[in-house]
């Protein structure tokens, strides 16, 4: 018979004990973010947690340090991109847990255009857990949601959680949504067809009655977190503050017929290509060249517009134009030392003969610490391609692309496509 020594039954005793009374693990004691608030000046955020307390900090600095589950930040600018890191501290002080968080303030100029923020979207990552989170959208039933450009789900949710993100992996989220136009402008497209004498077809018909919206996020993984709070001072200093931005329309086809069969031109000869970022084939081109340089803020436009050629019904060589560059033009320009905005327009048509113009405005947000923002509308044709580089980065990276719908839907009253892409 084997004999229990007391002292090994006392020393058991308190080793279950110990077990069961350690501190939580950090995995359990992680942020759920609550609630997000903004105005035009403050953004307000709030989570839960059971650490014993927090840190958050802007993309410069600690703005706050204690046991709260809210923080504040006041006095901010509008219309401007913030992120925020709310950091799980143990009571010793050590790292649990971090939450980085990515909004807009609302914006207050009537001048601004940006036909994607009724979204108002909310990029949150967690432990690596990305989530995303929008306003409800007047005129639009359902969303679709996208991974690095495949359907992941259709949805009439706003939000998504995406809880397979990879700690070093880089991801493009888009939600995109079809919104029902208004009655006005039902009207006002039925009235076009009816005196063009133009009959779409039922799946034509049904593209008619919506405009496209879309906005796109990169998210780049957690190695991006700060990792040492006391001495993160923002994006790479060596990293060249500039970018160009590049916006190009062009016709995809070879030979394009003239609508107006009165016309003398009954074609025109069309680009003849597909998607390029150096093409020397284009309707037009647009290229803008931001740079926060140690003289000041710049932001300046070159622009360029391809000739267009005219031919009869027979094909035969009539003559060749070339419309003004006056349709591309930037305005509202704020040049600030750590914010650059300026939006690009566009309204440029046919040299030989009246018709619609490409119309196009696009909104570009630059920030000295490497984040941007860009987002505008355009007609529907021809094809619309935009593309962004700088920043360390030689080579340009895709930012939108949109396929013709045909010419006729450059008419005013034809539905448009609404799109944003910003970085996280």
């Amino acid at each position: 018979m084997i004999k229990f020594n007391p002292l090994l039954k006392i020393l058991s005793f308190a080793v279950l004990l110990l077990l069961f009374t350690s501190p939580v693990d950090a995995s359990e004691q992680g942020i759920v973010v609550k609630n997000i608030k903004s105005t035009s000046s403050t953004i307000e955020l709030s989570w839960s947690s059971s650490a014993p307390a927090f840190q958050v900090y802007d993309e410069t600095k600690l703005v706050y340090q204690g046991t709260s589950h809210n923080f504040t930040s006041k006095k901010l600018s509008p219309g401007t991109t913030y992120t925020f890191y709310i950091k799980a501290m143990d009571k010793d002080e050590e790292y649990l847990s971090e939450s980085k968080i990515q909004l807009s303030t609302k914006s207050t100029s009537s001048n601004e255009v940006d036909p994607t923020a009724a979204f108002n979207l909310v990029t949150v990552m967690t432990d690596g857990v990305v989530t995303l989170k929008w306003d409800a959208v007047s005129g639009v039933s359902k969303y679709y949601i996208y991974k690095n450009n495949q359907l992941l789900k259709t949805t009439t949710s706003r939000t998504f959680q995406d809880i397979k993100f990879a700690k070093d992996e880089t991801a493009l989220y888009k939600v995109s949504a079809k919104k029902a136009i208004s009655a006005a402008r039902k009207k006002e497209v039925a009235a076009y067809l009816k005196e063009q004498k133009i009959n779409p077809t039922s799946s034509e018909a049904k593209a008619l009655q919506y405009d496209e919206l879309s906005i796109e996020k990169e998210v780049l993984g957690a190695s991006t977190y700060i990792q040492d709070p006391s001495s993160y001072s923002g994006l790479s200093t060596t990293r060249k503050k500039q970018w160009t931005l590049r916006y190009t329309t062009f016709l995809s086809g070879h030979w394009i017929k003239n609508a107006n069969s009165a016309s003398k031109y009954r074609y025109f000869t069309g680009d003849d290509r597909g998607y390029s970022t150096s093409s020397s084939k284009y309707r037009t081109r647009a290229d803008v060249n931001v740079c926060f340089c140690s003289s000041g803020s710049s932001a300046g436009l070159s622009r360029s517009v391809g000739l267009t050629h005219g031919y009869s019904k027979k094909k035969k060589f009539l003559k060749k134009a070339r419309a003004s560059e006056k349709g591309m033009y930037l305005t509202n320009l704020s040049l600030g030392k750590s914010k650059i905005q300026f939006t690009l327009r566009h309204a440029i048509g046919n040299p030989l003969v009246y018709a619609p113009t490409i119309d196009y405005s696009v909104v570009g947000t630059f920030y000295k610490n490497g984040r941007y923002k860009l987002s505008g509308s355009h007609d529907h044709a021809p094809h619309h391609e935009v593309y962004l580089k700088g920043y360390n980065s030689s080579s340009f990276k895709t930012m939108h692309k949109s396929a013709s719908n045909g010419l006729l839907w450059l008419a005013p009253p034809y539905p448009d496509v609404s799109w944003s892409k910003s970085n996280f």
